[in-house]
Parts: C-alpha cells; sequence; structure tokens
C-alpha cells in the first residue's frame, strides 16, 4: 500500500482515504488515452451550465449592520473629544486667571504687611529699650548702634502669662 499522487485522474482503480487521511490506492491501471477512439469522446453527454448562467453564489452573510456607520461613530466621538477640549481649555484659562488675580492680591497686601511688619518691630524696640533702662539704669551705652538701624535676626516673644 502506498500512498497515491494528489491528483486523481486514475481510470480504473479503487482509492479510499485511511485513517491517517491518506489517499490509498489498492489497485491501480493506468490506461493512456491514446488507445481510446476518439470517436469515444465525441459521442459522449457533457454536462454544460444553463443558458443564461447559474445564480450568483451567495458566499456572504446577509445580516443587518449593528450599531453606527463609523462615520457617524467618529462624528459622535470627534465631538465628545471637541467638547471636552473646549472644557478643559476654558477650565485651564480660568484656573490661570485665579492665579494671577491670587498673585495681584498678595503683591497689592505687600505694603499693608509691610506697615505692619514695622509697626510690631518699632513696638519691640522700644520694649527692649525699656527693659534695658531699667536693668542697666540711665545712660548706658554698651554697643556702637545708635547711627543705623539693624532689622532683629529673631523676635522675643513675651513669656506666656500664667
Amino acid at each position: 500500500m502506498g500512498v497515491a499522487t494528489p491528483h486523481y485522474f486514475f481510470i480504473y482503480g479503487i482509492t479510499f482515504r485511511d485513517r491517517c487521511f491518506r489517499v490509498v490506492q489498492l489497485t491501480s491501471v493506468v490506461i493512456s488515452l491514446d488507445r481510446f477512439p476518439t470517436y469515444a469522446f465525441a459521442t459522449m453527454a457533457q454536462d454544460m451550465p444553463p443558458r443564461g448562467g447559474y445564480e450568483p453564489v451567495q458566499y456572504k452573510r446577509n445580516l443587518p449592520a449593528k450599531g453606527f456607520r463609523p462615520g457617524i461613530l467618529l462624528l459622535g466621538v470627534g465631538a465628545v473629544m471637541g467638547f471636552g477640549w473646549y472644557k478643559l481649555i476654558g477650565g485651564i484659562r480660568e484656573a490661570n486667571e485665579l492665579a494671577r488675580e491670587k498673585m495681584w492680591a498678595r503683591i497689592n497686601l505687600i505694603p499693608l504687611l509691610q506697615a505692619e511688619e514695622d509697626r510690631d518691630q518699632v513696638r519691640r524696640y522700644w520694649a527692649d529699650q525699656k527693659r534695658e533702662k531699667e536693668l542697666l539704669g540711665e545712660n548706658t551705652k554698651v554697643y556702637n548702634n545708635e547711627s543705623r538701624f539693624v532689622r532683629p535676626t529673631f523676635a522675643v516673644s513675651p513669656a506666656p502669662s500664667k
């Protein structure tokens, strides 16, 4: 038992498929076509297609399309994204405007805050002078710092009251 060639033009012979789906040929008689007379082929009835041809073969499924058409779907997605970008850019502009307003509010408050800090330093300076006078007495100049003002590096806070 040999494996047959892939063509099936044996005139006489028995072929079948085995368990491995190979074509197996039991007997084969190869007859040359030269031995047949030419009239044998001429008198044979031949199966022809009907006049006008066959109907077209329907190989596609005829199902209705589900969902939106791709163009409409892309247009909808583009519209939603456009609206989102519009709102995002508007939100960014509003946040920038609020930050600018906050910055200018702080810039405009600087003189008020500076005046408050200056009043606090003057009050602390006079309190320090008063303490110095109580501790050291009259006309005691330990440091030579009367010609210019030096901002204190730390603030002395009063002791907590009991």
